[in-house]
């Protein structure tokens, strides 16, 4: 009786074929106009029309709208060789589906902005092939290589300029900076004031992480050298950049709260990478020994260097490579 009373429930029963033999409940309620006895069920609700009789003990019809504008479930069932409809008001249901459609609309317009804005940073296309990779809740272990690059100088050349020139400086370099990442297949982790992290070896590739890593550094080199020469013709100082690469097992994972999560990566080879890079000259690559190893180029050109880093237990050996102008 309370389900009855609640979701306004009429009745109809028909013989085999479809005619009415008996009705009632709230048909005032759904405006329905009063039937008589031997009219057909399709006569009274369109959606009726062929149901009858069913090829399986029950049916159901969920979200009907009849002329009235009210929403209704339509339920048909068998019980001794005759069929009952029942219909209960699916009002609340069908408006719960609205807002749940709605929302689910607004999730992925959404989703479709933030991927414009990931683009942005991880290049075309790079979002979706980054939704495609199973990362696991508690993070996992993987064998990456990390790069760093730094302008050198920057924060000297900061002090006592207009912030307008300083972001106008910077925005310029940090282009040159991520781009050649992106077109070589790796990912901007974060951007830290005037430093770029960034990983090769997630996205899929025919080529090994540390290849990538290096030839994605030699292109910053001579991009931000460009960038340079450029300032040098129109009188203003130019800045030189310095990167460290390490290769090696880190944690992968996603990071933050509901309200902002990022993926990112830990580990020693991510602190070996920035320790390397705050080593390197304006102009230099300076790699460790596992990036090294695995290049497939002519090691001419790079000169080995032993260095106590800060944070590390031991000495290691690093590679440097210098681009050519700067030698």
């Amino acid at each position: 009786n309370r389900t009855a009373r609640k979701l306004h429930l009429a009745y109809f029963l028909v013989d085999g074929p479809g005619y009415i033999i008996r009705w009632g409940g709230a048909l005032d309620y759904y405006q329905i106009r009063l039937p008589r006895s031997g009219m057909h069920i399709s006569d009274v609700f369109t959606f009726a029309e062929g149901m009858l009789p069913l090829d399986q003990g029950e049916m159901l019809l969920e979200c009907v709208e009849l002329p009235s504008g009210r929403m209704v479930d339509a339920h048909f069932f068998e019980a001794d060789g005759q069929f009952w409809l029942l219909v209960l008001d699916a009002g609340d249901k069908a408006e719960n589906r609205r807002l749940l459609q709605q929302k689910a609309n607004e999730l992925v317009l959404l989703r479709d902005a933030h991927a414009q804005i990931l683009d942005q940073h991880l290049g075309k296309g790079m979002t979706e092939r980054l939704l495609q990779i199973d990362f696991q809740k508690d993070g996992e272990r993987r064998v990456l290589s990390v790069l760093f690059a730094d302008i050198r100088g920057f924060t000297s050349y900061c002090e006592h300029r207009p912030s307008a020139e300083v972001f106008e400086m910077l925005n310029t370099y940090l282009s040159a900076m991520i781009r050649p990442v992106l077109d070589g297949g790796g990912i901007v982790d974060k951007i830290v004031g005037d430093a770029v992290m960034a990983v090769f070896g997630l996205l899929p590739s025919e080529l090994a992480a540390p290849g990538l890593a290096a030839a994605a550094a030699r292109e910053i080199l001579k991009s931000t050298d460009l960038v340079a020469a450029e300032r040098q013709r129109v009188g203003q100082p130019a800045l030189g950049v310095g990167v460290g690469i390490a290769t090696g097992a880190v944690v992968l994972g996603i990071l933050g709260s509901k309200e902002r999560r990022t993926l990112s990566v830990t580990g020693h080879s991510v602190n070996l990478a920035a320790r390397l890079e705050s080593r390197a000259a304006p102009g230099e690559i300076l790699m460790d020994e596992r990036t090294f190893d695995a290049l497939e180029w002519d090691h001419a050109g790079f000169a080995p260097r032993v260095l106590d880093l800060k944070g590390m237990d031991s000495p290691i050996t690093a590679f440097g490579w210098m681009n050519q102008d700067e030698r």
